[in-house]
């Protein structure tokens, strides 16, 4: 079967819904399915050749952050028997949908919903107007609405047009995790010493985009909140792994909250290196500020890595975190609860120990990408041979 994924950013680009596309192309690449990646660049088109799938970069004369505007799209998924749409993609959402509508024969639409639309003022109100103008009818334009959590989407933009929806058209398909690469171990001792750390030090984990795009991480609230647990409690170290164009301005307040020699701003973590910084740590953050954090796919790889987690209680992200079972949850944007969450994780290391071998088990049993092809499989064969 011809596949085309449809996404607005893709790997080398660090961000949850490239990696989450990449990682479904994958796995219906091994499934023996002819698999097209089509994605926006703003240089010269081209091809390339992944394992086991091709990578299409189209052109987009106009692109603002992630949105990008790419007519082409139209006819570029015209030959596919199946296209997967991951939304939000501004500026080429409305070509798939347009090409489904006008299309009445032929290749079927799922729509991957991945988080609602927020943004910062006045990019809010924008999105606002968006969302009521375009989503209803691309949602509608869709065989198959799929989601990470039902939880999510029953609690958001989704909200009002999931209730009119036949139930058979709505699928749950969350992320998965390399339970193989990400594996509890040692810390290495290499790392600490390279990041000149107290190996006495209790370590936080932060992993996540530093760039405009990815605001809503709340790091300024971690920041702040590990500033206030060095005031208050216990010596409390932080190693932010992430890069973009935010980062001066963190590295700054850092300073300015006299965290500077508690935090360590490592820059992007090479593949490879990655499950050392999720092993170096005692527990993984997610202090994400808005709904624009729908699932996170470092909390995957925390609980894959048999970490504790400490996390903001938002829709989707509190169906994966288990309060008291794999970690904790705080409310979005509140440094006080967020800094006694932590002040409690860094001072028990069994309790640490406890919900991270917990969090193991349920990554092995729910997450493990080698059962992904096998779920991926199931929503292919619900909407191709649905009446």
């Amino acid at each position: 079967m011809k596949i085309a994924i449809v996404v607005s950013t893709f790997p080398p680009y660090r961000g949850g819904m490239g990696n989450l596309a990449a990682q479904q192309a994958d796995a219906l690449a091994r499934l023996g399915h002819q698999v097209e990646v089509l994605t926006p660049i703003e240089g010269a088109p081209r091809v390339e050749q992944r394992d086991g799938y091709a990578v299409r970069f189209l052109r987009a004369p106009i692109s603002i952050g992630n949105a990008a505007f790419v007519p082409q799209l139209y006819t570029a998924v015209g030959s596919a028997d199946l296209v997967l749409l991951h939304y939000p993609f501004l500026g080429g959402a409305e070509a798939v949908a347009l090409a489904r509508r006008v299309r009445t024969t032929g290749g079927r639409l799922a729509v991957y919903y991945h988080m609602d639309l927020i943004g910062q003022p006045p990019r809010d109100s924008l999105f606002a107007l968006y969302s009521r103008l375009f989503l209803p009818w691309i949602v509608k334009s869709a065989d198959r609405l799929v989601v990470s959590t039902f939880d999510y989407a029953m609690t958001g933009a989704l909200a009002g047009i999931w209730g009119r929806m036949p139930a058979d058209r709505l699928v749950e398909l969350a992320p998965a995790v390399d339970t193989d690469r990400f594996v509890p171990g040692p810390a290495s001792a290499a790392l600490r010493e390279r990041l000149k750390l107290d190996p006495h030090l209790p370590l936080a984990l932060f992993v996540g985009g530093l760039d405009t795009a990815h605001y809503f991480k709340g790091l300024e609230v971690l920041l702040r909140a590990v500033a206030h647990v060095n005031r208050t409690a216990a010596p409390l170290g932080l190693v932010v792994v992430g890069e973009g164009d935010l980062r001066p301005r963190y590295e700054a307040m850092a300073h300015t909250l006299g965290v500077v020699e508690q935090v360590r701003f490592v820059g992007n973590a090479l593949s490879d290196e990655l499950p050392d910084f999720y092993r170096l740590a005692d527990f993984t953050v997610l202090p994400s500020i808005d709904r624009s954090e729908a699932f996170g796919l470092v909390v995957l790889e925390a609980m894959a890595s048999g970490k504790a987690m400490v996390a903001s209680r938002l829709p989707g992200v509190r169906t994966v975190v288990e309060e008291g079972r794999t970690g904790l949850l705080v409310e979005p944007a509140n440094v006080q609860e967020l800094a006694s969450a932590l002040a409690r994780l860094a001072g028990d290391p069994a309790e640490r120990a406890r919900m991270g071998a917990t969090a193991r088990d349920i990554a092995l049993a729910q997450y493990a990408v080698s059962g992904l092809p096998a779920r991926l499989d199931a929503v292919v064969r619900g909407i191709m041979y649905a009446p």
